[in-house]
């Protein structure tokens, strides 16, 4: 037998992902790219039946994120981020009620849960921003509506906000579709520049652009 006189492990941290049904997200291959090296990661998709990205079905659907951070705790993750902003409104909750529900599920897990729209709040307030301007880019309107709304709540001033048919980068949301077929969903790094670009041109004095 061979004798180990050390623990030996592949990856010297674990990061897991919940994400989206029927979405071929790509944040856990970027997050390699930023990620301290001996990072592993592991994904975990939610699994909705003719899911159509609505909210409702985000809302019906909810408890699925701590069944899926759960699975990824046993699974030995240190951390486990939700990938999908729009998630932390769909049940009209405030972030406060997000803050209790990822600090419940981190003591499920033993592993630190994150959800993408709270770290929009946590990253804002890291950096002192106050007035932000939006770009919504390709949401459409309940989810624009929705994630302006619990920035709002999270006490920060919006002073602009608008997705790409507002900023005139694309012309209706025919072309929005049509990007999104010819994508699956992964809009182009110069459409998503211009977007934050032309954020900044409405609104100046913002101190973030989200």
């Amino acid at each position: 037998m061979t004798n180990v006189n050390a623990i030996h492990r592949r990856y010297q941290a674990y990061a897991g992902f919940v994400t989206t049904p029927r979405y071929f997200d790509d944040s856990p291959q970027q997050f390699l790219q930023v990620a301290p090296r001996g990072t592993g990661i592991l994904q975990r998709v939610n699994h909705i039946p003719r899911y159509a990205y609505e909210l409702g079905q985000r809302a019906n659907n909810f408890d699925l994120l701590e069944e899926s951070a759960i699975c990824l705790g046993q699974s030995h993750c240190d951390v486990i981020g939700q990938v999908g902003s729009n998630w932390v409104h769909c049940n009209d909750t405030s972030p406060h009620d997000i803050a209790r529900i990822c600090n419940e599920i981190s003591e499920k897990t033993g592993a630190r849960f994150l959800m993408a729209g709270h770290c929009l709040v946590d990253g804002l307030k890291e950096i002192g921003a106050k007035r932000i301007a939006v770009a919504n880019g390709y949401y459409r309107d309940d989810w624009s509506m929705g994630i302006n709304g619990y920035l709002e709540a999270a006490g920060f001033e919006i002073i602009w906000h608008g997705d790409l048919i507002a900023q005139g980068i694309v012309a209706d949301h025919a072309e929005k579709m049509d990007i999104e077929a010819q994508t699956l969903w992964d809009y182009p790094n110069h459409i998503m520049i211009s977007a934050a670009a032309e954020a900044h041109r409405r609104a100046p004095m913002a101190d973030a652009i989200v």
